[in-house]
């Protein structure tokens, strides 16, 4: 595999990195549909990435959708993903780590997360309007603060060519063990073409999702102790993307909104117990959980500006969500939390030669936001509560509980790329962010006074790595990147005690490094990868979920991934991925490391699938995959996690046959109706209300026509 020259032409953009004139020529007919942008800010041949990349497809984004109930793209990415954490079936994104840390989610570059976050990071943007989506696994700084596990950046559909297409996708689903309470459905419609310089995208989504039940025929909705469900609720995903081709420059303008409502009649029951959660009827709830989430991005590009190239961004984020109701009394009471953000911030990078050849480059520039976040709790009269067996909630009041909090980031940045000789590459470069947060007094959750005023962060971090060419199919790669994050400041401030002042808090960012060795290849028949990682902070972030309290301690975090597909026969192709990841941190801060709590670090990760190719002239496809989930009990041993992990494994059937001019599919989640818990709700029982049972077979069944 040899860097490859035309990535120019099939990005659209100027400014690859190249080795020779043999290796141009033998890449340009290999690899061309894994040219990324997201690893490097440029787009790059994966063979050109000094670390680990996942690029997920728009047709593995379909299949996975067609097997899941909820949409929800943190389940369908655990199970592409090495190093990304199995999910819990939750709105709750917390436990689902890459590689042991958090993640930061981007929307076509435009970063989605907030900080302080609201854990609902992967409830951005409906499936339907995904063109692809590529994974950066390992702390990094390429795109600012927050990727200490990686990046996860969402790119919407492109445009077609030509005349107009248009694409329908219908589909049901319901739960085998409950039919009658569980049916759900989506419609998707997209539209796009180009016509001169002008081309466009449409696409719109609604989705409504039934009752959720386990194995048994239970009702399941993981909803508790602030966490949330899918379940009993309903999404909208508006799309449009308009894009102007002005001589060499190229301009888009992209809008997407996604909106979240629950309606149910349904509530955890309080007096469950550990064993497993049950819930009951006739909820009572003024103001039901809600989400949602707009994007606005003004994209400029163009290849040649005195030999550089230039790319720009100006993108604007609102987010408003109302989590489910949360028992904290005696200390923070019966209550709602209700967040609001605002974002507005703009990316500039330039891409220069540094000789002739173009074989040494760097990419510089800056990124700007500034972010307007803040809470309040809406609260609930305890004794209706108690007296309905926890069903009535009878609003009492209403109060900001976190600032408003202003947050200003500017990051600098250069990138060097180079190549000493004809298969070997280096990068390496540095980021210097700083950060500045502004807040007002307010009264915490915990009813104390907390004097506002303003703090100050700054890091500077490093990269370096390097890619060898073994031969002409696999390559050799070393990395050593650095990431960092922004302290939590709700967690701290809404704990603090009365009479502190905002300034006299001064907690540090949280620094990651990252240290990474792998090697990859692709063969006529076979690609496959292989790496180990080691990462390290001083200042690891370790929250507690049932009491949101924040915790600053050493970690060190190491694990080995692995990828494999294959295509044995003409008909037949089979792959998978494993991922075992451990953890430890020094609680005590004396030197002794015990087990990360499984809150953080996931157990063994095994995900393997068979695709065949049936009855090809009748286009009938079908593909078995299989995830399975391993035992971990270090941290219940030690006595970290109050409960051990045991393993699962659940089995997804995916069938599509040709029909007419579209496509019939039949899709079964959890085929042998295994009954379990995630690892997210193994390690924590749910408070009060029990341990949420994880969904048991669900049957969906779709058509989708392109015309």
């Amino acid at each position: 595999m040899k860097f490859q020259k035309n990535i120019i032409a099939v990005c659209g953009m100027a400014g690859a990195f190249t080795l020779s004139a043999a290796a141009e020529e033998a890449q340009q007919t290999k690899r061309l549909d894994e040219v990324v942008v997201t690893a490097t800010r440029t787009p790059q041949s994966i063979t050109a990435v000094p670390g680990s990349v996942s690029v997920i497809t728009r047709q593995e984004i379909e299949t996975q959708t067609a097997l899941t109930a909820t949409r929800d793209l943190g389940e369908i990415l655990s199970k592409l993903v090495p190093g990304l954490a199995q999910g819990s079936q939750s709105m709750d994104s917390y436990g689902q780590t890459l590689r042991g840390r958090t993640a930061s989610i981007l929307i076509d570059g435009v970063p989605q997360s907030v900080n302080p976050t609201n854990f609902r990071d992967f409830m951005r943007i409906d499936p339907s309007a995904v063109e692809r989506i590529e994974i950066v696994r390992g702390a990094t700084a390429i795109y600012g603060e927050g990727a200490t596990g990686g990046i996860i950046n969402i790119i919407t559909r492109k445009p077609a060519k030509g005349a107009t297409q248009y694409t329908t996708n219908i589909g049901a689903n319901l739960s085998t063990t409950r039919v009658g309470d569980s049916l759900g459905g989506n419609i998707a419609q997209y539209a796009s073409g180009k016509r001169d310089n002008f081309d466009y995208t449409v696409n719109a989504a609604m989705s409504h999702t039934g009752g959720l039940f386990d194995a048994n025929g239970d009702r399941t909705m993981p909803g508790a102790d602030d966490i949330g469900s899918f379940a009993d609720a309903n999404t909208i995903n508006l799309l449009g993307k308009a894009g102007w081709d002005i001589g060499k420059q190229r301009v888009v303008l992209s809008a997407n909104h996604y909106r979240f409502k629950q309606d149910s009649r349904y509530t955890p029951d309080p007096a469950s117990g550990p064993a497993k959660a049950s819930y009951l009827s006739g909820l009572q709830l003024p103001d039901q959980p809600r989400l949602q989430n707009t994007t606005v991005n003004l994209d400029y590009s163009h290849p040649d500006v005195a030999g550089s190239r230039v790319h720009g961004q100006l993108y604007l984020t609102n987010q408003e969500s109302l989590k489910p109701p949360f028992d904290g009394r005696p200390t923070t009471g019966l209550r709602a939390e209700e967040l609001g953000s605002n974002k507005l911030g703009g990316r500039l990078e330039i891409d220069t030669p540094l000789s002739i050849q173009a074989q040494t480059r760097v990419l510089w520039g800056l990124d700007y936001s500034g972010e307007k976040h803040g809470r309040s709790n809406n609260y609930f009269d305890g004794t209706a509560y108690d007296s309905s067996g926890g069903r009535i909630y009878v609003p009492v009041s209403s109060r900001t509980v976190l600032g408003p909090l202003n947050q200003r980031n500017l990051g600098l940045f250069a990138q060097l790329k180079w190549a000493p000789a004809e298969r070997w590459l280096l990068r390496g470069g540095a980021r210097h962010e700083q950060i500045r947060a502004d807040v007002e007094s307010f009264i915490n959750r915990k009813g104390n006074a907390i004097v506002g005023g303003n703090l100050s962060y700054s890091a500077t971090v490093f990269n370096v790595g390097t890619v060898f060419q073994l031969n002409d199919t696999a390559e050799l790669f070393a990395n050593y990147s650095q990431g960092f994050s922004a302290p939590n400041l709700n967690a701290t401030l809404s704990n603090a005690a009365a009479g502190t002042a905002v300034k006299s808090l001064r907690p540090e960012p949280q620094k990651v490094d990252n240290y990474e060795l792998g090697v990859r290849g692709e063969w006529e028949r076979v690609k496959s990868s292989l790496s180990a990682f080691y990462n390290t902070s001083e200042l690891g972030t370790k929250i507690d979920p049932p009491t949101g309290l924040s915790t600053r301690l050493p970690q060190r975090i190491y694990g080995v991934e692995a990828t494999a597909d294959a295509k044995p026969l003409q008909q037949l192709r089979a792959g998978g991925t494993i991922s075992w990841i451990e953890g430890k941190d020094d609680g005590n801060k004396d030197g002794h490391f015990d087990s990360m709590s499984g809150f953080s670090i996931p157990p063994l990760k095994l995900t393997a699938y068979l695709d065949h190719e049936t009855l090809p002239r009748l286009g009938w496809h079908n593909r078995l995959q299989v995830l399975y989930s391993g035992d971990r009990n270090k941290a219940y041993d030690k006595g970290v996690d109050t409960y051990p992990v045991n393993s699962y494994s659940v089995v997804d059937l995916l069938s599509t046959i040709k029909a007419g001019s579209g496509t019939v599919r039949v899709g079964i989640e959890n085929l042998f109706n295994n009954q379990y818990s995630t690892p997210y709700f193994q390690v924590w029982d749910g408070g009060n209300s029990g341990r949420a049972a994880a969904r048991g077979r669900v049957l969906s069944i779709g058509y989708t026509l392109s015309y």
